[in-house]
């Protein structure tokens, strides 16, 4: 298949590598301390459990969500660009 041509591969390394990039510059202008991308995921939504309803509750907030590590404390943390609000 085309796929494993190795000038598609290399085309798709360097778009992975223009994402991550840009993806790094919108969470370092949210939050500076922010050194480097260690994990992504393209969609995620974000769910509450109600004790009193004992059941799972949708909330406003879905969107990417990335894995971040910082050069303050805390190290790592985890970041949702809200596509919702």
């Amino acid at each position: 298949p085309l796929n494993h041509h190795p000038k598609f591969k290399m085309a798709a390394t360097i778009n992975e590598e223009a994402r991550k990039k840009a993806n790094l510059r919108v969470l370092q202008r949210l939050d500076p301390s922010i050194l480097d991308i260690v994990g992504s995921a393209t969609h995620v939504v974000l769910y509450e459990f109600s004790d009193t309803e004992q059941q799972w509750e949708k909330r406003n907030v879905e969107g990417s969500l990335f894995l971040s590590k910082r050069s303050d404390t805390p190290r790592f943390k985890l970041v949702v660009l809200n596509r919702s609000s």
